[in-house]
């Protein structure tokens, strides 16, 4: 995944890790399948979502803020 971030070629991502480009192609072929995505952006935008799911970081708007309830007097 940090070789996608980085925006590595296939052939620079298959030299760094003393792999065939083809069998970099196959690998993203299949987290694009597995991901239920089409592109290299996707695999990194659905890292990234995954990512902050886990970790429990998420926008405003999809976590549930919690505030103290005032007594009116």
């Amino acid at each position: 995944m940090r070789f996608l971030i980085e925006g590595l070629t296939n052939k620079e991502i298959a030299a760094r890790m003393g792999i065939s480009p083809d069998t970099v192609k196959v690998f993203l072929r299949l987290a694009m399948m597995k991901m239920g995505v089409s592109s290299r952006t996707g695999i990194m935008s659905k890292f990234i979502h995954l990512k902050e799911s886990d970790s429990g970081l998420g926008t405003e708007t999809s976590r549930t803020v919690h505030r103290p309830i005032h007594k009116l007097e």
